[in-house]
């Protein structure tokens, strides 16, 4: 049991590592959205450690950035970027990748187990592109919906894609785990 513990805790740590790295790796636009490998790290996360390590990995993640560790894109840190950024509601809403990918490992899918592991966390990347888009609206004082077609509509598929992607490389990963 103990061991176990130990190798979610590494595997955890691990992975918010992994999640700081990639979002080092940043390309950034004219307005102000990087295209960064992030939530493939947190998806990964999410289908690796299942819902409640998936989830600690990323607020671990979110707390070292809130505390001033320059963890987000273009080594960007502190409280102030999270809340006060036109980006930060995506850095909350990272949250709910990791959740629902997470939650995909708790059911024993029989047959379409690829098909509702994946669903699963186009619902939890849907959430984390609304939480960003209204924080982007918010700050930057625009409609919702100029918000959503700014932000969200140019990422979405990008994002999707690297949900599906970090659901078929956990599967390989956790033949090693």
């Amino acid at each position: 049991m103990k061991i176990n513990k130990v190798k979610y805790m590494a595997c955890t740590a691990l992975c918010t590592a992994t999640v700081t790295l990639v979002a080092q790796i940043a390309f950034p636009l004219p307005f102000g959205v990087p295209i960064t490998l992030q939530v493939f790290a947190i998806a990964l996360s999410g289908y690796l450690l299942g819902p409640k390590y998936g989830v600690i990995s990323t607020l671990l993640y979110i707390t070292l950035g809130a505390i001033g560790v320059p963890v987000f894109s273009h080594f960007r840190g502190g409280i102030q970027y999270i809340f006060g950024s036109p980006t930060g509601g995506f850095i909350l809403g990272f949250i709910f990748i990791s959740l629902f990918c997470g939650l995909s490992c708790l059911f024993r899918w029989k047959k379409r187990g690829a098909f509702y592991s994946i669903s699963f966390g186009f619902i939890g990347t849907v959430i984390c592109h609304l939480c960003g888009s209204m924080q982007y609206a918010s700050v930057s004082a625009l409609p919702f919906n100029v918000a959503v077609l700014t932000v969200s509509l140019p990422f979405i598929l990008k994002d999707i894609i690297f949900t599906v992607l970090a659901y078929f490389l956990s599967v390989r990963l956790k033949k090693f785990i």
